[in-house]
């Protein structure tokens, strides 16, 4: 679908995030009562999904059951008519060969799929089949007199499941430097499946008000310590925290992939510049339960009472950024707001 952002006589556009849906089999009925009452409850110009769609382990072999879960997907957001994309997660390249090209094929018969393998109206994309990478987007929004006035930027995460993720490559990294210097001063928000290395930082000077300005959500693991950061290759994520800090347009940078993460974090990367850094809300109980074999029932049954939801990012004329969780409320079906942070 070709589709130009704008936003006319309002003061903002408004993005929802859904992170880790992670279907593996068909969409469960609790599942579509999250969505259904977040998207209702925040009415967004835009979806943005952060990665993650499918548990691709377990569909691995299964193409029948994948092209079925992938379609329900695309049926689903087709109902609700508002624009939706996606940026791959770790665990979407891995139910087949060509997973994510497969992926693309359906997603991009949906009639509001912004993205995908045709050229989009406002829109900026880099694809490189050999890093795995094929949804980096760049779409600006605009005012009434056709000035922009924020951009978003979605970028893909490598399939890596059972091996260490490394972070962005360097085609991406290209792409970010192409957009920045394309876009000069422009504000910015990037959102992605993997969290950057700041991540931990953030959380774990959480406590720091010289650092961390403020800081907002919940941890799982406060006796421990949860380590928020996956393990990645550590010259190669430096490099987005160095172009992060010369460029300083990214405002704020929202991610998944932690299920049961979800706080948010006023950031001073440098001197003179901080962003935000938030997870998504958990936004299905589509894996049901953690399937994988190192995790107790305790972790299990605290996986499955964990609140579900989607996160708001409000993006303002005047390059202000406004985020807030829509908390999904079992007992009303309705949603509440959590947790809002601002920019400024």
């Amino acid at each position: 679908m070709k589709r130009k952002f704008s936003v006319k006589d309002r003061e903002k556009f408004r993005i929802l995030q859904l992170t880790d849906v992670q279907y593996d089999s068909d969409i469960d009925e609790k599942s579509i009562a999250v969505k259904d009452a977040v998207i209702a409850s925040t009415n967004p110009d835009f979806i943005v999904l952060t990665g993650d769609n499918v548990g691709g382990e377990f569909l691995r072999l299964k193409k029948k059951k994948a092209y079925s879960v992938l379609n329900q997907i695309k049926d689903y957001f087709d109902a609700k008519k508002i624009p939706w994309t996606t940026c791959f997660g770790n665990h979407d390249g891995f139910w087949t060969k060509n997973a994510k090209i497969k992926m693309l094929d359906i997603f991009s018969q949906s009639k509001y799929y912004v993205g995908g393998k045709n050229t989009v109206e406002g829109e900026d994309s880099f694809k490189n089949g050999k890093d795995d990478t094929y949804t980096n987007y760049f779409f600006p929004v605009f005012d009434e007199n056709e000035r922009k006035f924020f951009g978003i930027l979605l970028m893909d995460s490598a399939t890596a499941v059972i091996t260490r993720h490394k972070g962005l490559c360097d085609s991406q990294l290209d792409f970010y430097k192409k957009i920045s210097i394309e876009n000069k001063d422009l504000p910015i928000a990037m959102f992605m499946h993997l969290p950057p290395e700041r991540m931990q930082d953030a959380y774990d000077r959480r406590m720091h008000k010289d650092i961390v300005k403020e800081y907002a959500g919940d941890v799982e693991n406060p006796q421990k310590g949860k380590i928020y950061y996956p393990r990645k290759d550590a010259a190669q994520n430096a490099k987005l925290t160095k172009l992060l800090g010369e460029y300083k347009n990214v405002k704020g940078i929202f991610v998944g992939h932690d299920h049961i993460a979800n706080f948010a974090a006023n950031y001073k990367l440098t001197k003179d510049y901080n962003l935000i850094m938030a997870y998504g809300r958990l936004s299905s109980y589509g894996m049901k339960a953690w399937k994988y074999s190192p995790f107790s029932q305790k972790q299990r049954r605290k996986y499955n009472q964990f609140d579900r939801g989607g996160r708001v990012v409000d993006l303002y004329r005047d390059g202000n950024l406004i985020t807030h969780e829509a908390l999904y409320l079992d007992d009303t079906k309705t949603c509440t707001v959590k947790n809002e942070m601002s920019l400024k």
